[in-house]
């Protein structure tokens, strides 16, 4: 059977429960793409993206 290749782009609350749920299912998930740090605030501190701060480990 020829499994596919799953590149996952997202950030938001809600693809990241898309995530966990294809990662439950075994499927093929082979890269996540999200939105890269930003500066925020007056001090212009970096910001992770929800996802790189570990919500997408397994």
């Amino acid at each position: 059977m020829n499994q596919l290749k799953i590149v996952f782009m997202g950030t938001a609350t809600f693809s990241e429960a898309v995530l966990k749920s294809l990662i439950q299912h075994d499927y093929n998930i082979v890269q996540v793409v999200s939105q890269p740090d930003r500066r925020v605030g007056r001090k212009k501190e970096l910001k992770n993206a929800r996802g790189q701060s570990g919500g997408f480990r397994t």
